[in-house]
């Protein structure tokens, strides 16, 4: 080995021995922080115990803008209704407004089954992404039969995969480009 690679490999051996703590330091702050947000997103969980008084009641998949509407014209017309999203920011914006908002994958059966999908009559599915509406719209056909989706498709071909899966009823995500445009002016979340 010559004196010039042994003298470079000193050098790293001794910048990294240095920044070792300091990396260290910076590990369990970041930790930390993935830490408060597993607190947040437990706290918005569903409880069962929270829904057990839900009976025909109606679920929204997604609480964005259009999954907020719903909620609200639901509200006003006394309908019960829970809502689930993905994003934390989405469900703490209903839960300040008092509504029956939770942190959840709809597409998953034990999230479901905790707002009492068993009892639902109808769901709404609002998500952003086809992909998304093809796997909650399966899954809610394959495990809660008994109840109807509801879902906006993307295009001719994604509608025609999600009447496949088990849709109800399929209205085209260009029908709610007025709604979608009045929804992002009036949004509650912004």
């Amino acid at each position: 080995m010559t004196s010039r690679l042994s003298s470079l490999l000193f050098l790293v051996v001794g910048i990294s021995m240095a920044m070792t703590p300091w990396l260290a330091a910076r590990g369990q702050l970041i930790a930390s922080r993935f830490e408060q947000q597993d607190v947040i997103c437990e706290f918005l969980l569903p409880v069962e115990s929270e829904t057990d008084d839900l009976q025909d009641h109606i679920i929204i998949c997604g609480f964005g803008c259009v999954g907020q509407i719903i909620a609200q014209l639901l509200s006003e017309r006394l309908i019960p209704f829970v809502a689930l999203h993905v994003r934390s920011d989405r469900v703490a914006v209903g839960r300040a407004l008092d509504l029956p908002v939770y942190f959840g994958d709809a597409g998953s059966r034990e999230v479901v089954h905790k707002i009492g999908a068993e009892r639902a009559s109808a769901a709404a599915i609002t998500l952003d992404t086809p992909g998304a509406n093809y796997r909650t719209v399966w899954a809610l056909s394959k495990y809660f039969p008994n109840f109807k989706t509801f879902v906006c498709a993307h295009d001719v071909d994604h509608a025609l995969n999600l009447e496949k899966a088990g849709a109800t009823a399929v209205v085209f995500f260009l029908s709610f480009r007025l709604l979608h445009e009045i929804a992002t002016y009036f949004c509650l979340s912004g």
